[in-house]
């Protein structure tokens, strides 16, 4: 793994989010910045880690596309994406799992959003959808 030292804004990953389409499932993914892309990529890109979306169906194969068809799929990246698994981790920064989730979510968002203002985050490099995970948390189920 590469190793990246970056932080989150105070708000937690406010970032401008664009949106793509994934072409395997046709479902809606946002973008991802390119530093997200080297940190989980298994495969060398030759410095072409830009333009991708993160594809968050849980019944789709893919972790990563771009608009022209590429594909990094579950093979390709070097982490368990809990999202997608229905397993793992949720939350990559402080390491809260799917199954924390499914016990007491309220619980684990409050911990999450008090750890955030303690400690900050790094949303970008630890977890592979590139962005917060509360998000993703309110509405896992």
């Amino acid at each position: 793994m590469i190793p990246i030292n970056v932080s989150c804004s105070s708000d937690c990953c406010s970032t401008d989010i664009k949106e793509g389409v994934c072409p395997v499932c046709k479902t809606k993914g946002h973008s991802v910045k390119e530093v997200t892309v080297k940190r989980f990529s298994k495969k060398t890109l030759l410095n072409d880690y830009t333009g991708f979306y993160f594809c968050k169906n849980r019944n789709c194969d893919v972790i990563y596309f771009k608009n022209n068809g590429f594909t990094l799929k579950k093979k390709d990246v070097n982490t368990l994406v809990g999202l997608k698994e229905g397993k793992g981790l949720l939350c990559y920064c402080f390491n809260k799992t799917v199954e924390e989730v499914k016990e007491n979510k309220e619980k684990v968002i409050e911990e999450i959003k008090k750890k955030i203002k303690e400690e900050g985050c790094k949303c970008e490099i630890k977890n592979p959808s590139g962005r917060c995970c509360l998000t993703d948390i309110k509405s896992f189920h």
